[in-house]
């Protein structure tokens, strides 16, 4: 009799990015004409390598949300200002042969800059070229001459107007023939036709000092018509594009280019039974976090996905977590936090070990994300030896009135601490400096310590009153502190002065003269109480790193719990056993919950694996074939259903068994030896 292998597969599929389609023609006018002049290049080289459609869909939706000067109105007053000054060029300013006008430099300008606050033309000059003088106010924040000219001439007398740069070109290629004989009389022509003329000839910048009737050109002339050309794209944040590389293909298509940045905050701090936990705050600006608005208009709402994944540093995944949290609040809440930001937060156990921990948060009303990465380190807290847990430097702390005894996000006791994001403070602010000392005694000491390089800008020295406190807090003001970067370095001390334990974090105080802080919140926390639950995590943790033996421990203690609201204790134990072959006391689990869990995948796989063990193929075979139509069937759980139909004489359904896990893993060659001798007819 041969059984097969038994193994339990965890795989993953990723996405490989789809070969750049070919530009449909909208897309091609979309790049080539309607953006060209306002699209980063960076940006188009994206939207030129993207795999389909509606990825590019996609993109010019962000392109033209990344632009919008005023987030919450229902129009894009950017994007429509656009348009109108694209589809003036193409109709006032088209050039030779019907070309449109957005290819012409005139149409170039219109559509960079708007219209311009004066336009002059000068015709019917016999010495002068045609041409005509656009003067305009720049705006300094978009990088552009607080005021300056914009030439254009018809040269040779050509039919199109062609735009004069003033050291590229020379004020003598504004004249006809006999008056640009003379050079050193040029500007004097140019003067008696128009001042300003002969001063646009001479510098584009209005404000350049420049010699008019000596006829020296202004040197900022090219630099300033570089800073007018690329003025639509200063200040463009590609940060979105960034994001979309590194996990557009992790988030559906239409969030993919919707990134909006955020801070965050990770600390690990020590619950109940010495369990470490990863407590993480991640906050956007409110403006970064657009909400519905109820039919009567009282209220703003939406609802935030949050997705956590923790990977171990071989790359497996040991810990996914979905959630979501319904956010609203009303129109006066709204006027009372205005300016301030919006901060998710929670907390999951985690196993000891070294990890990379990714969250991201979705808005389903914007569809826009952002992200959060930390590299953690996890240490088993040592039993009975001092120790201390991450330190936490918040802006506030407050008293909840939860008291005693309670461990939640960012809480112990009745301490609840506000975290700072990257420990970053303005001068004036408080520092509340939060940490939990483990197994110490009344006679060690914690010594705190705020460097700035090697210099100690300030030190306390306190007492440890009891075991194991909650949470100690010592706080340091910043006033009259200067703009730098620091660092708070905590030692606990024995009374002896040797150092038991120490813990470093970075702060930095900024020189602005104050800093958004969170005003809003989605908080989240871990049930610790719930024994069973934690210990059911930490134990999936385990098996996800292949430490059986650890897992199994915590499945047992999990399941000695006997809590009626984690069942799931009962069948992961049962999946232990399983795997080391115990089928007797798999199954001593699995039956009282298999009409309770009747179409629970995993009580109805232990079932018939169990039975399978033992032997029983009649009990086996219904909850094989149910596991198979519950869920994408292992080639493991096929070959064990097929391998009982054999020994039940049906070998019809033996070969077509074989034959689905075969279409799954060719690489099965002992099930094709099978296969192949079910056909002809020899019992394998």
């Amino acid at each position: 009799m041969r059984h097969p292998a038994f193994v339990l597969l965890l795989w993953s599929i990723t996405a490989s990015a789809a070969p750049a389609q070919e530009l449909t023609p909208d897309h091609r006018r979309w790049l080539e004409e309607e953006v060209t002049y306002v699209i980063t290049e960076r940006e188009a080289d994206v939207f030129r390598a993207l795999g389909t459609a509606d990825e590019r869909d996609r993109f010019i939706e962000a392109f033209w949300r990344k632009r919008d000067p005023v987030p919450g109105t229902p129009g894009n007053e950017f994007r429509e200002e656009h348009y109108r000054r694209l589809d003036y060029a193409n109709r006032e300013l088209r050039g030779a042969a019907f070309s449109p006008g957005w290819r012409t430099d005139r149409g170039r300008m219109h559509i960079i800059l708007g219209p311009p606050r004066s336009i002059e033309t000068f015709d019917n000059y016999n010495q002068l070229y045609t041409s005509q003088l656009w003067f305009y106010h720049g705006d300094p924040e978009r990088n552009l001459p607080s005021f300056f000219y914009l030439l254009f001439f018809k040269r040779q007398d050509a039919v199109q107007y062609r735009l004069f740069i003033p050291g590229a070109d020379v004020p003598g290629d504004l004249l006809r023939g006999p008056a640009r004989s003379f050079p050193e009389r040029n500007m004097e022509q140019l003067v008696r036709i128009s001042p300003e003329l002969a001063r646009a000839a001479l510098a584009v910048d209005a404000s350049e000092a420049i010699d008019i009737m000596g006829g020296t050109v202004g040197l900022g002339s090219e630099a300033a018509m570089a800073r007018i050309e690329a003025s639509p794209k200063f200040a463009i944040r590609t940060d979105y594009l960034d994001a979309w590389e590194r996990y557009g293909r992790r988030v559906s298509a239409e969030y993919s280019f919707n990134f909006v940045p955020s801070e965050d905050s990770f600390a690990v701090l020590v619950g109940p039974d010495s369990t470490s936990y990863l407590h993480f705050s991640i906050e956007l600006d409110l403006e970064d976090l657009p909400m519905d608005t109820s039919r009567d208009g009282s209220r703003l709402f939406t609802t935030i996905d949050a997705s956590l994944e923790v990977r171990d540093r071989e790359g497996r995944l040991i810990l996914t977590d979905e959630r979501e949290a319904f956010v609203q609040l009303s129109k006066e809440q709204l006027d009372t936090i205005r300016g301030s930001r919006f901060a998710y937060q929670d907390g999951v156990p985690l196993a000891p070990g070294d990890y990379e921990v990714m969250l991201i948060l979705r808005n389903r009303v914007s569809r826009q994300y952002t992200v959060a990465e930390r590299s953690v380190s996890v240490t088993d807290p040592p039993r009975g030896r001092p120790a201390l847990s991450d330190v936490v430097l918040g802006f506030r702390t407050e008293v909840m009135p939860d008291g005693l005894g309670t461990f939640k996000t960012f809480q112990a006791g009745a301490t609840r601490v506000h975290p700072a994001p990257g420990g970053i403070f303005a001068t004036g602010e408080t520092v509340h400096c939060v940490l939990q000392v483990l197994a110490a005694d009344p006679s060690h000491e914690l010594h705190f310590a705020v460097f700035r390089g090697d210099e100690v800008v300030a030190e306390r020295v306190r007492a440890v009153l009891g075991t194991e406190p909650p949470f100690i807090e010592e706080q340091f003001s910043l006033e009259g502190a200067p703009a730098d970067r620091y660092e708070l370095r905590v030692r606990l001390q024995n009374a002896g002065g040797s150092v038991l334990a120490e813990r470093t974090a970075p702060l930095s105080i900024s020189p602005r003269g104050s800093i958004p802080r969170a005003g809003l919140f989605a908080r989240r926390s871990f049930n610790a109480a719930r024994r069973a639950l934690v210990a059911v995590v930490l134990g999936d943790q385990h098996w996800a790193m292949e430490d059986f033996a650890a897992a199994e421990r915590l499945f047992e203690r999990a399941a000695a719990e006997a809590d009626p609201e984690v069942p799931q204790a009962q069948w992961k134990l049962a999946a232990s056993y399983l795997r080391s072959g115990r089928a007797e006391s798999a199954l001593r689990l699995l039956l009282p919950l298999q009409f309770e869990h009747a179409d629970r995948y995993e009580v109805v796989v232990g079932l018939g694996l169990g039975f399978y063990l033992r032997g029983n193929l009649e009990a086996a075979v219904p909850h094989l074939a149910k596991a198979v139509s519950l869920r994408p069937p292992q080639p493991g759980i096929l070959n064990a259903l097929g391998d009982a139909y054999v020994r039940l004489g049906d070998k019809a359904r033996a070969r077509e068994v074989f034959e689905r896990s075969v279409a799954i893993d060719p690489e099965q060659h002992d099930i094709q030896e099978r296969l192949a001798e079910l056909e002809l007819g020899n019992p394998p």
